[in-house]
């Protein structure tokens, strides 16, 4: 059986010919998106060392979850 497509992108994104499920590949990001929940990420990657996003060009988020916001604290 082929590669699956997340297989073929990773692979692709990563400088290798092949990658297989169960292994961690370094690729480069060209979009990264999260969901508008964002705020309870932003804590835990700053308790993990993580300062800052590598490049905010390359971060999309999409406002689905509190569209519209169902209080005032999340508007």
């Amino acid at each position: 059986m082929g590669a699956t497509i997340a297989e073929k992108i990773l692979a692709r994104a990563s400088g290798r010919q092949v990658v297989k499920p169960d292994e961690y590949v370094l690729a480069n990001v060209d979009l990264a998106m999260i969901h508008d929940v964002w705020s309870f990420v932003g804590p835990i990657l700053s308790n993990a060392g993580v300062p800052r996003v590598w490049d905010t060009d390359k971060i999309v988020t999409v406002f689905d979850h509190f569209n519209p916001p169902p209080t005032i604290k999340d508007a």
